[in-house]
């Protein structure tokens, strides 16, 4: 171990002993302020996360100064960094990144489950393994910068698969023969869709509701008053969106026929009662004084050009039935606006791809309508269609463009250093940003990253943020843009109002029996692939693995590695639990976060002194304690999904192995919400460009994200801000795989001239 001291040249060999035995601290004095400051120097490309074997390639010593900082290890960052050192316009010395944990991935994160000790995988076991996707979970086949980067780094892809690719729903993208369970009715998704093309709204009573009340969420029923009587299928599906690419002739033979009626409650009140349609023209909302009316003439007569700037101006078109203007408007307020009733709106949630959609409770102030069809044309952007995913998890993206950065291009990373302080120093100088970093340290059983009060300083020429909303409002910003009587904290602070965040939570478990294919609901409706939508705090279900991770056409899977079959059963699977609708009202009771909290074990090895069975947690021969998963809440969930398939909670088996993240801006461990959102209300297309340069034009200082995105909810929304910051701003060519026309698609109502 080198102590790398560069501040004191003339040293006694006792003293450099002593520093070594004391962790190689250098204490340096910051010339800029004349305080004293903790430099801490030892081992950080040894210390921190083995699971992923990602420290391999961090430096271990902190500059004092560089030309670009990069803070932040997701995929924006490591994408940001990638792209300067491989674009050939910045040398190894002149980039550094810098990230707050121990691990390279932000929220993407994928490790083997119901394996055992994944490290003992072989290369093309690991391809095969399952993953607990426990942040992203897939690419849109409509993704182009992320499937540009998988190609450029050799990221191989493989199907995600949302159904078998013969009978699909085609507003969510779900198999039609999939379960759902609306308050206590159990049936399948293709009956629902059936009911509902006559509108003939029904509700689900007391008997069928979760909470016991009079308020039922509605449902569809069709003439005959029979939800669940199956009708011949009489015409081949067309094509759809989410339609898998599955080889049909091997498919198996699906189980039409839904549960019994006893697991049918349709005699509750308002059974048979019509929802009138809105009226006419006549009761459309008046146009608010002062509004902006814009020309409609029919969109189908622009030419689809994403790179024209004038696309931006789609936004104030004045929306049918509301009288406002498109970003003056959520999905709720449009809705609202348009008559539709508050039971309109619960059904277009628990039915649709809702509950993290542009129609989820979650996500009913949004003001980004990109899924709009009509305007989606308009601009050239296409639907998507097909999913994939990487053979390694999702985390491979941001791993290896980390690993490129530094093993290709000599690029430096330094972990466990949290941002404090960004301050604009006046004056004409190069390196105008003083930062301040805190070491910070990662503990082993519960993931919880802490300060540890050693600080230090770095001047930087330009800083890059690459970072959500949540830690961005932790940052102390000081000092003035050039040219600007507005301060840099204000004007984050304004850009930061723009967006909400929203959490989500996953819980991945293996089990040694695949029981949801042949239990209850889930076996008469062939449950072995996608997703069981409900409205119970589990929400999402998936069929995970062998099922949307991957599947055979027989619903099988021949490639489950046979250290995965002794760990878990010969018959093992996993499903996973996607819970979108504010988790932190359901689930986080079920966490114990006080007992994560307040452990304080810093060896891997004696995790069980603080999440062991006899403290309440849930344990097994491959669950490790440093999955903190409380015993309660697998009690819990198990209790949720027996009610989702109407059985009892004996039927539903105890997992071998389970994994869990909520993502949270209150979490302990991610400290981020899930996913972000331009607010309605708020001129996004505007703001966009203002948060790529904080202060304008030769500021010098940039934030990117998914968070401040386009493509809300995605990797490629991470992409798009970073490439576009590096192309607008920094003026850095378009990487060689990457078409102008597919660039302006990314973000296709960007408001000025591209470079």
């Amino acid at each position: 171990m080198k102590c790398g001291m560069r501040d004191a040249c003339i040293l006694g060999v006792a003293f450099c002993v002593l520093m070594l035995l004391q962790g190689c601290e250098d204490v340096t004095r910051d010339r800029s302020s004349g305080n004293s400051t903790n430099r801490f120097l030892a081992s950080m490309a040894t210390q921190g996360d083995t699971k992923s074997g990602q420290r391999d390639h961090v430096r271990s010593l902190p500059p004092d100064e560089v030309d670009v900082a990069i803070v932040g290890g997701g995929i924006s960052g490591t994408y940001t960094a990638y792209r300067l050192l491989s674009s050939g316009k910045f040398r190894s010395e002149q980039v550094a990144l810098f990230e707050r944990t121990n691990r390279i991935g932000g929220r993407y994160d994928s490790p083997v489950i119901g394996c055992g000790d994944a490290q003992k995988l072989s290369e093309d076991e690991q391809k095969h393994a399952p993953r607990a996707e426990l942040g992203g979970m897939t690419v849109r086949d409509i993704d182009t910068l992320m499937r540009g980067v998988a190609e450029e780094l050799g990221i191989e892809l493989g199907p995600f698969l949302m159904n078998k690719g013969r009978d699909v729903d085609p507003q969510s993208g779900d198999d039609a023969s999939n379960p759902i369970y609306l308050r206590g009715l159990r049936t399948d998704r293709r009956s629902v869709i059936q009911a509902s093309s006559n509108n003939n709204f029904i509700m689900v009573g007391p008997n069928g509701s979760m909470d016991g009340s009079s308020h039922a969420l509605p449902f569809v029923q069709q003439d005959d008053n029979s939800v669940h009587d199956n009708q011949e299928q009489q015409d081949e599906p067309q094509e759809v969106a989410g339609a898998s690419r599955v080889d049909e002739s091997s498919n198996k033979e699906q189980q039409d026929q839904p549960q019994e009626q006893q697991d049918q409650p349709l005699d509750g009140p308002g059974a048979g009662e019509t929802e009138q349609p809105p009226q006419e023209q006549q009761d459309q909302p008046q146009e608010r004084p002062g509004a902006s009316r814009t020309e409609k003439p029919p969109l189908e007569s622009r030419q689809a050009d994403p790179c024209n700037p004038s696309n931006a101006d789609l936004m104030n078109r004045i929306v049918d039935g509301t009288g406002q203007r498109l970003w003056e408007l959520s999905p709720f307020s449009r809705d609202s606006l348009r008559g539709m009733t508050a039971e309109n709106m619960e059904f277009d949630n628990d039915v649709a791809w809702g509950n993290c959609g542009a129609a989820s409770r979650s996500t009913r102030n949004l003001g980004v309508d990109e899924e709009e069809t009509e305007l989606r044309s308009a601009v050239g952007l296409r639907e998507d269609k097909l999913w994939d995913r990487p053979l390694l998890g999702m985390e491979e993206f941001p791993s290896r463009l980390q690993r490129e950065f530094s093993e290709t291009y000599g690029g430096r990373t330094f972990m466990d250093q949290q941002l404090k302080r960004v301050e604009k120093v006046a004056g004409n100088v190069s390196r105008s940003f003083k930062l301040t970093f805190e070491e910070t340290s990662t503990s082993p059983c519960s993931g919880i990253t802490s300060l540890t009060g050693r600080t230090w300083t770095l001047q930087a020429e330009r800083v890059i943020l690459a970072m959500p909303k949540a830690p961005l409002e932790s940052i102390d910003f000081v000092g003035f843009a050039p040219n600007s009587k507005k301060s840099l904290g204000a004007e984050v602070e304004r850009l930061l109002a723009g967006v909400r965040g929203v959490p989500f939570m996953k819980l991945h478990a293996s089990f040694s029996e695949r029981w949801w294919q042949e239990t209850g609901i889930g076996k008469s409706t062939n449950f072995n692939v996608g997703r069981f939508a409900s409205t119970s705090p589990v929400n999402n279900l998936f069929a995970w693995y062998p099922g949307t991770q991957a599947r055979d056409a027989d619903g099988g899977y021949a490639h489950i590695p046979a250290q995965c079959k002794k760990a878990s059963g010969e018959n093992m699977g996993v499903v996973q639990m996607y819970s979108t609708v504010y988790p932190g009202d359901t689930w986080e009771s079920f966490l114990r976060t006080g007992q994560q909290q307040d452990c304080d074990i810093t060896d891997a090895s004696m995790c069980q002194e603080c999440f062991s069975k006899e403290n309440g947690f849930f344990t097994s021969r491959f669950n490790t304690t440093s999955n903190h998963v409380p015993q309660v809440l697998v009690d819990g969930w198990r209790m949720e999904l027996a009610e989702m398939f109407g059985v009892e909670a004996s039927a539903i088996p105890d997992p071998t192995e389970v994994q869990y993240k909520v993502w949270d801006a209150k979490d302990p461990v991610t400290r981020s919400d899930a996913t972000h959102y331009w607010q309605a209300g708020q001129e996004w297309w505007k703001l966009y460009d203002r948060v790529l340069e904080i202060g304008g034009p030769g500021t010098k200082l940039h934030i990117v994200g998914e968070a401040f995105s386009f493509n809300w909810g995605w990797g490629e929304g991470a992409l798009e801000t970073a490439e576009y910051m590096l192309h607008e701003h920094m003026h850095l060519p378009l990487p060689a795989w990457l078409q102008k026309r597919d660039y302006c698609l990314a973000m296709p109502f960007y408001p000025f001239e591209r470079h």
